[in-house]
């Protein structure tokens, strides 16, 4: 099977002034369509539950006029200081041009607010959506990026995998990831040539057609049995 995928990473400040209106994350596009992420305080509308919990959405922002519809299956994440208490709930949604938002209400906001609980720290919190697309139909497609082409516009640095060269915008990637941002930027080191190892090429540029604005269908390349797993873990290791 074929897949897209992405993650939207936010961190969310000023926790203890948090109400129903929430905070939203910056736009980032998965599958060539655009998706923000709403945090938010709120009570829920479950029987008996009159204490506020933590809200997340995923909102569509696709602003195209005629009908579409998308399959996919997003898992909400609150991020622990001790990542193995990462508290996480997956669900299947269907976003349409006329119900372009899904979320659930994750966690109790007095266990969320308890800085005991290793979710908070310096009144600030870190969300994560993930976002495998399992269907997309009636939405239009982007230009593929090529990674080989040098002459690519905006390609402005190159990293060598396996011997290999790879082009790609040093700026958009340390956006989206800080351990880049490191890479690219740290100290006064600007050089345009990197190496990266430990990674498998071919999973690495699957993963730049996934925070890149492109549409291509990411291939599960190494592990049969759980889809995009090797995204999940590059995801991870680069913070993005």
């Amino acid at each position: 099977d074929n897949y897209t995928f992405g993650v939207i990473r936010f961190e969310v400040d000023q926790v203890s002034t948090l109400n129903s209106d929430g905070q939203w994350s910056p736009e980032v596009k998965v599958g060539g369509v655009p998706w923000k992420v709403k945090v938010s305080k709120r009570c829920s509308h479950l029987p008996r539950s009159s204490s506020p919990w933590l809200r997340i959405e995923l909102h569509s922002t696709n602003a195209q006029s005629t009908p579409y519809k998308i399959d996919l299956d997003a898992q909400f994440i609150l991020v622990n200081a001790d990542t193995s208490k990462s508290y996480a709930f997956t669900k299947k949604e269907s976003f349409v041009r006329d119900h372009k938002k899904r979320g659930c209400y994750l966690k109790k906001w007095k266990r969320v607010s308890n800085e005991e609980s290793g979710f908070i720290k310096d009144d600030k919190i870190t969300v994560e959506v993930r976002i495998l697309v399992n269907e997309m139909k009636g939405t239009k497609d982007v230009p593929l990026m090529d990674f080989t082409n040098p002459n690519e516009p905006f390609h402005d640095v190159t990293l060598v995998i396996g011997g290999e060269k790879i082009y790609v915008n040093k700026q958009y990637l340390s956006i989206h990831s800080p351990v880049f941002q490191t890479m690219f930027y740290g100290n006064f080191d600007e050089k345009n040539k990197k190496e990266l190892k430990g990674v498998h090429r071919e999973e690495f540029v699957e993963m730049l057609h996934a925070i890149y604005p492109s549409c291509k269908k990411i291939t599960d390349i190494k592990y049969n049995n759980v889809s995009a797993e090797y995204l999940l873990k590059l995801g991870d290791q680069f913070q993005i």
